[in-house]
């Protein structure tokens, strides 16, 4: 993501979307009031009887609800218009924005951009890389990317097992591996990945790394390997919920708060009171200016719930201003999978509440 203050007040923010991160960078930021301003299209009547064409034009909406999907590639920010072209009498109709990467938008806020904000802006907006995930077993092969979002199946085919009763050779199962080699290739090129990934039983890895290794030598990508129990779809949940996945990508961000819900576990198992979990007791860690480390989900950040928005920006703003660490964990992620089962927030405290 690019982005600039274009004004010396600090409320209008430009930015440039290059990737699906970016997306859900914007969806966590973005708040209800906010001034979205980008180049559209939107039907429009241009004479009296005569039908509707759809015009490109720039428009600006009030937000008013934002919906994502992880891998979908769109943002999608619906809300008033507030500014238009003056002969299509636009204001007051609602319009929805479709965000992509290559997108370039302008969001004005009243109260302005916030120093959090601009830390959160350049702790998420570098660039992450992506690692392709190749998950072999005796009867199926699966594929899959695994980013700071989550995971993506990419796809997943059955494989014919050998032995007399399926009446399969070794040399059809290596033809119709080799016809996957071609799918993999390509994949590889338009990801412009630097790491593949491949698990399963040792027997079939073996097997497959071996028609696949000169071709990764050649596009200088780093070939790894895991033996697993298992491969297939199976094996890709498998590997993800071990955490290894996050490791060999570098992702500090998703590493960082699973060590942090690890160390809430222990603490809570240890009968320790310096920790803080759900929205409630984390509020009160906020208030009494407790919070070491925060780890919260996206979904608190992008709610439109007046009164929940209010208390998550007074913990924010406690916890930044007191010098403590805050992590957002996209939900798509096995580790949220973790902190949603402890409220999806959770605080490190630096000392034991007071209970007046």
């Amino acid at each position: 993501m690019k982005y600039e203050l274009k004004d010396n007040k600090g409320k209008l923010l430009g930015i440039f979307i290059e990737r699906e991160e970016d997306l859900w960078l914007l969806y966590t930021l973005l708040r209800k009031g906010d001034i979205v301003t980008m180049r559209t299209t939107r039907d429009v009547s241009i004479g009296e009887g005569e039908e509707s064409r759809r015009i490109p034009m720039v428009l600006s909406i009030m937000v008013s609800t934002m919906e994502f999907q992880p891998f979908t590639n769109r943002l999608r920010i619906r809300g008033l218009i507030v500014e238009g072209p003056e002969e299509y009498g636009l204001r007051g109709h609602y319009h929805s924005f479709n965000v992509e990467p290559g997108s370039y938008i302008e969001v004005y806020r009243e109260a302005g951009w916030t120093r959090r904000d601009i830390r959160r802006l350049e702790k998420y907006a570098v660039s992450t890389p992506r690692l392709l995930v190749i998950s072999i077993d005796d009867d199926e092969i699966a594929v899959a990317e695994y980013s700071f979002l989550g995971l993506r199946i990419i796809s997943s085919m059955s494989l014919p097992t050998m032995g007399k009763i399926y009446e399969v050779s070794v040399d059809e199962r290596l033809g119709r591996l080799k016809e996957e080699i071609n799918n993999m290739l390509s994949i590889m090129q338009r990801g412009n990945y630097k790491t593949i990934l491949l698990i399963g039983p040792l027997l079939w890895v073996e097997q497959f790394k071996e028609l696949l290794e000169d071709q990764t030598r050649k596009m200088k990508i780093d070939l790894k390997i895991e033996i697993r129990p298992y491969g297939g779809l199976k094996g890709l949940k498998d590997v993800e919920s071990s955490g290894l996945l996050h490791k060999l990508l570098g992702t500090t961000v998703l590493q960082s708060a699973n060590q942090a819900i690890e160390t809430a576990l222990q603490r809570l198992s240890n009968n320790q009171r310096t920790v803080a979990i759900g929205l409630f007791e984390v509020k009160k860690a906020a208030e009494q200016k407790a919070i070491e480390k925060l780890v919260i989900l996206d979904e608190y950040l992008s709610t439109f719930d007046s009164s929940q928005r209010e208390e998550i920006e007074f913990i924010l703003e406690s916890t930044d201003a007191y010098g403590g660490e805050i992590i957002i964990v996209p939900s798509t992620t096995n580790v949220a999978e973790k902190l949603r089962g402890l409220g999806g927030v959770v605080g490190l405290l630096r000392f034991e509440l007071y209970e007046p």
